[in-house]
Formats: structure tokens, sequence, C-alpha cells
């Protein structure tokens, strides 16, 4: 991908698109030998401006309270 003045949302999801496509990401989650499931904490970035301090704090919270579930449920599983 290379940098460019333009921002061109389309022409960039196409670009990730066809490079997700590329390396089979379905087969590499779906398919891993890894006994653990994975967890997505946080999704695509929205565009809807600059990120700001706002974002940040929102991002941070979701994110804490999320990990901080898994984390004592998995303790929880592992005294059982």
């Amino acid at each position: 991908m290379e940098l460019s003045s333009k921002f061109d949302a389309k022409a960039i999801e196409s670009e990730i698109r066809k490079y997700i496509e590329s390396i089979d990401v379905e087969k590499l989650i779906f398919e891993s030998d890894k006994p653990e499931k994975i967890m997505f904490i946080e999704g695509p970035p929205t565009m809807n401006g600059v990120p700001h301090a706002g974002h940040l704090r929102s991002h941070l919270m979701e994110d804490g309270i999320r990990r901080d579930f898994q984390w004592n449920y998995k303790q929880k599983k592992s005294l059982e």
C-alpha cells in the first residue's frame, strides 16, 4: 500500500479485502491448532473523524472491563 495525500476509503478497503482474501484469514482463525478461543476486544476504528481523548477514554474503559471479565472468568473456571 502506498501512502498518498488523497484519501480514498473505497480504494483502501478494496486493497485490504484483497490482502485478507490472499492470506485466507478465516482458515487462520477457525482451523487453528490453538485450544483457546480468540476474542476480538475492539473492532476496526470508525471513520467519523480524528481520534481524540473521548475516543481513547471510552476504548480504554471498554477494553479494560472486557479483559477484567475475561480474566476473572478464566480464574473462576480454573478453581472449579
